[in-house]
């Protein structure tokens, strides 16, 4: 191997490496790839797709009861006999059979069934929305830990700063032995809640990690900032979006379709099947068999609750010389009278339907409204909290002057401290909680983790 030939295959294998190994989210990892890689790692969902393609397979298949179906047969029947002659009789014989008309109860049938197919894809869609809804929360709850954790360190250290302080002026005579206490009672305190949130921080990664199906979290790109303020559409524009697109309104729409071509077969029923039959055989007692006979018929079968018909008319040779015919018909009477009932059953099941489904309309339509006000609401929630985190901020800096001008202790400005810190925890919740409503929102009307802010701009 020369040395061009090793670059070659070096440079092949590093490619490759390259390719298998590369970072999925070389920037972080936003709301919508998450929901993405939950929903493509989610077992279920694999095994409700795998489920739908069968499903969709098996209706393509069933297109096969439009076309003639042919059965072939052979038969052998030996007979041996000490009074008379032996009989060895052979015979091989070709049938076809085709619906020539039905009324259309064939077609309906399969209308029913691709109605079926939609509403477990609109099921299939619902549970996609689940499990990219808990990917996405879980998402969120990580990142509230993170920052909150950040903060409460932040606000750690800044204690141990004035517990030191606090402690020179004690040696100077300017504080008292039992602001100590106090300041390291607070401390203590601190430390617990670091504590907790580490651990709650630890149980938030590898939810969130379990809904990904991954074992180690990706870089996060998502952040959270407290003066991001929300851009939300018109209620009317959310409303017709919300009716359009809302996946419990599809599903029901396909369950309406469902049940109207279940209603029209039910009034169709009565319409006779019309088929049409042929058959050829061969046969005889020794090879090769000469004795042949073809026929040709028609079958007209009606069937109703009080009574059922069968008619048959046959028409056939046997050699060129005999020429047979044959008529037959059935009836019986009562076959099932229980059945005269689903006309009336098939109705009231498409008006329930139709009930269901203009209170899942209204329904949408105030779920949507609900979650835009819901929206306006926390993002005055936000917009209060980050005001009063300013508020804190400010009175902090009148503390430390006070402090200055011998107004207030020590133990005064750690108090501010600690609840600038919270008020700081606070705003965070606040923009987590706007989040949080924001899908709520995006989920109504079935859009995807991030689109609500686009469609904010757009409309």
């Amino acid at each position: 191997m020369n040395m061009s030939t090793r670059l070659y295959y070096g440079f092949f294998l590093f490619s490759l490496a390259r390719l298998l190994w590369a970072d999925p989210f070389p920037d972080g990892m936003r709301f919508a790839d998450a929901a993405d890689l939950a929903v493509g790692n989610s077992p279920d969902l694999k095994n409700e797709y795998a489920q739908n393609r069968i499903r969709e397979r098996a209706w393509t298949l069933g297109r096969r009861a439009y076309f003639p179906s042919l059965t072939f047969t052979v038969d052998e029947n030996d007979s041996l006999s000490l009074v008379s002659t032996d009989s060895f009789q052979k015979s091989y014989s070709a049938r076809i059979e085709q619906p020539v008309f039905d009324g259309g109860k064939l077609a309906q049938s399969r209308r029913v069934t691709r109605a079926y197919i939609a509403s477990q894809d609109a099921a299939v869609k619902r549970m996609e929305l689940e499990v990219a809804d808990k990917a996405i929360s879980a998402y969120r709850q990580t990142l509230y830990t993170r920052s909150a954790l950040a903060i409460k360190e932040r606000g750690f250290e800044t204690l141990v700063e004035q517990r030191e302080i606090l402690s020179l002026e004690i040696e100077l005579g300017r504080a008292l032995p039992t602001d100590m206490a106090e300041a390291d009672l607070k401390i203590a305190d601190a430390r617990i809640e670091l504590i907790s949130l580490e651990i709650d921080l630890k149980q938030a990664e590898r939810q969130f990690a379990e809904s990904l199906g991954l074992d180690k979290l990706p870089i996060l790109a998502e952040t959270i900032d407290i003066h991001r303020s929300a851009v939300l559409p018109s209620a009317r524009a959310i409303q017709s979006i919300a009716f359009e697109r809302n996946v419990e309104l599809v599903a029901a729409r396909f369950s309406i379709a469902q049940k109207q071509e279940e209603l029209a077969i039910a009034k169709r029923s009565w319409i006779p099947v019309v088929k049409l039959s042929g058959s050829f055989s061969i046969s005889g007692q020794a090879y090769p068999v000469t004795r042949y006979n073809w026929s040709i018929g028609v079958t007209i079968d009606f069937s109703s609750p009080f009574f059922s018909n069968t008619s048959k008319g046959v028409f056939g040779s046997e050699y060129s010389s005999i020429y047979t015919a044959q008529a037959h018909n059935s009836l019986t009477l009562a076959p099932d009278p229980a059945s005269a009932m689903d006309i009336r059953a098939a109705e009231m099941a498409l008006n329930l339907e139709k009930t269901k489904y203009a209170a899942a309309l209204e329904r949408a339509g105030k779920t949507a409204v609900y979650a835009l006000e819901k929206c306006g609401l926390i993002e005055s929630k936000r917009h209060i909290a980050v005001e009063a985190l300013e508020l804190a901020k400010k009175r902090l800096a009148l503390s430390e002057l006070r402090f200055n001008l011998g107004q207030i202790t020590r133990i005064d400005i750690i108090n501010v401290q600690i609840e600038c810190t919270q008020q700081e925890v606070a705003a965070v919740q606040a923009a987590v909680a706007l989040l949080e409503a924001e899908r709520e929102l995006e989920r109504s009307m079935d859009l995807r983790a991030g689109e609500l802010r686009e469609l904010g701009y757009d409309l």
